[in-house]
């Protein structure tokens, strides 16, 4: 199982163009990862789902993480050890294995950076939505650099390098503030009703203009994963209970941005809320923009 991280992905990738919606597909976007969830992955989220509420969610991924690392110091600390044992006395079967396992080191080396990698990717596009009002949508891991420099044969820093700047959206002032405000909404823990308004605000439209659906829907987008968002049946519900008929366009570009950001942090094992990760930047866009509205 590819795990939900690649299901976002995957649907965020193959989503149809949000920036030429029409009324009969503008939710298409979201039922396709509803749908990838429910008809594909039920089963092998089965185990996970209840472990998540069993241990909480957070820390089902921290304890991966966790074992991703001690699994990688270990094999660095196996490769170390044959490297000293004269080869006389190595199999060809364990030489071949530490070959392959020679890059373990720097794997869990650069597994402990991923988490400031992982903010820093979330800060910069914030800046670029909020702030810039024109940003990259297509921030998947293809186009995400890792660049080493080296000094006297060592790695004295790493930084990220953004490339492919192909799929750019720019927004109005007006449409940084409205967006800015439902993520706040979401960050703040706000009412059902703000959320709720915020949404509306955007001019979406739903078959029932349900409250309750469209605050689930917003903290769905840009809060952090719950363990229920992993059932489908909690994905079904949800659709059972109102149908998006015009998901606004000005929103679909940043939700593709910030599904393809989420894909990436949970594939590493972090559970990163884009209210949270974005609420200084929507600040800032919600004092310098009202005045001007």
């Amino acid at each position: 199982s590819r795990g939900i991280a690649g299901i976002i992905r995957d649907a965020a990738t193959k989503a149809s163009d949000p920036d030429h919606p029409n009324e009969a597909g503008s939710g298409e976007f979201v039922r396709r990862i509803t749908n990838r969830i429910d008809e594909t992955q039920q089963r092998s989220f089965s185990w996970k789902l209840e472990a998540s509420k069993l241990v909480g969610f957070d820390s089902l991924l921290w304890a991966v993480r966790v074992a991703k690392r001690l699994t990688l110091w270990s094999q660095a600390a196996a490769v170390t050890s044959i490297g000293v044992v004269p080869s006389l006395f190595i199999s060809s079967r364990w030489q071949d294995w530490a070959d392959l396992h020679r890059t373990a080191a720097a794997q869990a080396e650069r597994l402990s950076m991923t988490e400031a990698w992982i903010t820093g990717l979330f800060d910069v596009h914030g800046h670029q939505v909020f702030n810039l009002g024109l940003f990259n949508s297509d921030p998947h891991p293809g186009n995400i650099l890792v660049v080493e420099k080296e000094e006297d044969g060592k790695k004295s820093s790493r930084r990220l390098g953004l490339i492919d700047y192909g799929q750019c959206k720019q927004l109005t002032p007006e449409e940084q503030y409205k967006i800015a405000r439902l993520v706040l909404s979401v960050a703040n823990n706000d009412p059902d009703e703000e959320i709720a308004r915020a949404f509306r605000d955007l001019n979406i439209r739903t078959k029932n203009d349900s409250t309750e659906f469209l605050a689930k829907f917003g903290k769905l987008m840009f809060g952090s994963f719950q363990p229920e968002h992993m059932d489908g049946r909690w994905h079904k519900k949800l659709h059972e209970m109102d149908k998006i008929l015009y998901f606004p366009k000005e929103l679909s570009m940043v939700y593709r941005t910030s599904l393809l950001l989420r894909g990436l942090a949970v594939s590493l094992q972090l559970n990163y809320s884009i209210g949270e990760q974005w609420k200084y930047h929507a600040q800032e866009a919600v004092k310098r923009i009202q005045p001007s509205i």
